[in-house]
């Protein structure tokens, strides 16, 4: 799961930021978290190993950063952090990997898009509850469930999100249909619903 979020840096529009966590796995999830962020290599992305790179700009960098730094000084807590490869650092603009825990689902940090390599762990007591805080976003566009295959695939009609992969859904289909609920947007990608979405129906109607 974390590799997903921290590919592009975070910089994906379906990345799944909001990482739901039940509260007897939340020390488990965080202690393997740590481990993988000590270790997740931070870089030229032009090197093969590297699985974070850049972030787009100087000014979007200082935003996420800014952004993880308000949720700490709201109470949050860094879970989780990287580190960038000394040999790249001042060459370009990065931010370390981070995992952020102690927030609320109604948190700046929860609720908008930081489009960085940063999470927000999110723990919930049952599935009900889970589902109710999957859908606490204004946002709509893609979910992930992972766990039992057929509780999972239960789970999934409830969430408000356009796509919703269970156990990291495979490969990417041209066929499957891709866009968002609520203020992720209006119209659809791909499959029989993309290509409509070039097309132009025309209604005729006579008196019978």
């Amino acid at each position: 799961m974390h590799l997903r979020y921290l590919r592009n840096a975070g910089q994906g529009c379906a990345s799944p930021t909001r990482l739901l966590v039940h509260r007897s796995q939340l020390e488990e999830f965080v202690e393997r978290s740590a481990r993988v962020f000590a270790d997740v290599p931070v870089g030229d992305p032009w090197d093969e190993r590297t699985v974070v790179g850049p972030v787009i700009s100087a000014a979007h960098r200082d935003r996420i950063e800014a952004m993880v730094s308000d949720a700490v000084a709201d109470g949050a807590e860094v879970l989780a952090r990287g580190t960038v490869a000394a040999e790249v650092a001042g060459r370009g603009y990065w931010t370390a990997p981070a995992l952020v825990g102690g927030v609320a689902s109604r948190a700046r940090i929860a609720q908008e898009e930081v489009f960085g390599p940063v999470g927000v762990v999110l723990p919930y007591d049952d599935v009900d509850e889970a589902v109710a805080l999957a859908n606490d976003t204004v946002y709509g566009l893609a979910a992930n469930v992972y766990g039992d295959a057929d509780r999972a695939r239960q789970v999934a009609p409830r969430l408000q999100a356009g796509l919703v992969t269970v156990n990291g859904g495979g490969a990417l289909r041209p066929d499957g249909v891709f866009g968002g609920f609520k203020a992720s947007g209006i119209g659809r990608e791909h499959g029989e619903w993309g290509i409509r979405e070039f097309l132009e129906p025309q209604h005729v109607q006579w008196p019978v």
